[in-house]
């Protein structure tokens, strides 16, 4: 995304990412008043001071990752075999979820 783009969204009122990366930095958005959504460095200021960019820029938006929707094991309508599958996927769900959390330690 552009920052003309996540600017734009921000004048709109619009929802935009909690995070964002501008080339080397990692800005956060916070809140001056009820109507005023920023980004900010560590510092506090809007964009890293020093920093020359264009409005055709592109910031990367940071998310923590969604966990993965698991398959319904309880449909009796899908052969026994394809149950058996989903089962497996969901173990496999289940533990790439754990390791995400340790990571997040």
């Amino acid at each position: 995304m552009k920052i003309i783009a996540l600017l734009n969204k921000i004048a709109n009122g619009e929802e935009v990412p909690k995070k964002i990366k501008l080339r080397a930095f990692e800005l956060k958005r916070t809140q001056s008043s009820n109507f005023h959504r920023l980004y900010v460095d560590d510092d506090g200021m809007f964009f890293p001071k020093d920093y020359d960019f264009t409005l055709n820029d592109e910031v990367e938006i940071i998310e923590k990752p969604k966990n993965i929707k698991k398959l319904d094991e309880n449909n009796t309508k899908v052969l026994t075999n394809i149950i058996e599958n989903r089962k497996k996927i969901n173990e496999i769900i289940d533990y790439l979820d754990y390791l995400k959390s340790k990571g997040d330690e």
